[in-house]
């Protein structure tokens, strides 16, 4: 099986081509400037430049992954679109992945454990998982986002925590394990893909396009312009 799997959630762009779990060209692309969503911009750039380095056609694929967040709102737009987009038009499954879930994939944790990520000030996204015979991760607390009181509600039952290290000051009732560094999300978010499509029989009639939506697990980040309000006379209805 041919895999194309990629990733804007983040600042950085991650592209994978792989046949089955073995990768076969992997790449992260970083922004130039500081401008977030500088990578998400040019997805189907390096998405050909990938395809034409591995020597793939591209009807070469039988499946797309795409990370469907949490993270950058304009970058999971982008990736998802693009994602449902090609598997349109070449009639191909497509399976999302979140973020969270390549996160406890990666940590290779045998019981169920919780994933915890910052978002924005004293607020977290997070998830719980486990793994079974069925699901390789199996989501038991739903993925969300709130303050670090609710991840105590939420999460109370869960013996292990993955969390970043400045997370530790706010959430000192419980030691969190480092979360697993990720050479390429679109990596590991297509083995975990090809895995659950092996438990499935690699039946994909389940996985069309049309069933992939962004996470959104939290609201926009909304700026208003200066003067917005003031009216402008040439704008003015006669």
């Amino acid at each position: 099986m041919h895999i194309l799997s990629f990733d804007t959630s983040s600042s950085d762009l991650h592209v994978s081509l792989l046949v089955d779990r073995q990768p076969v060209l992997e790449r992260t692309i970083l922004p130039a400037g500081a401008e977030r969503q500088e990578v998400a911009s040019v997805l189907m750039m390096e998405v050909d430049r990938a395809f034409c380095d591995a020597g793939w056609s591209k009807s070469q694929p039988n499946l797309v992954v795409v990370g469907i967040g949490p993270g950058s709102f304009t970058g999971i737009r982008v990736a998802v679109i693009t994602a449902r987009t090609i598997c349109q038009i070449f009639h191909l499954p497509l399976i999302g992945v979140s973020l969270l879930e390549t996160l406890y994939f990666a940590a290779g944790s045998a019981e169920p454990a919780a994933i915890l990520l910052p978002s924005t000030s004293n607020q977290f996204f997070y998830g719980a998982f486990e793994r079974t015979e069925a699901d390789p991760v199996r989501e038991i607390v739903r993925q969300a986002s709130g303050p670090a009181d609710a991840l105590l509600s939420q999460l109370s039952g869960i013996p292990t925590w993955f969390g970043a290290t400045q997370s530790s000051s706010l959430l000192q009732e419980h030691e969190l394990e480092p979360l697993p560094k990720l050479k390429n999300i679109g990596t590991l978010q297509a083995q975990l893909a090809f895995d659950r499509l092996s438990l499935n029989g690699f039946s994909t009639e389940t996985f069309a396009w049309q069933n992939v939506l962004p996470l959104y697990l939290r609201s926009p980040s909304v700026t208003i312009k200066k003067n917005y309000a003031a009216p402008d006379p040439a704008h003015e209805p006669r």
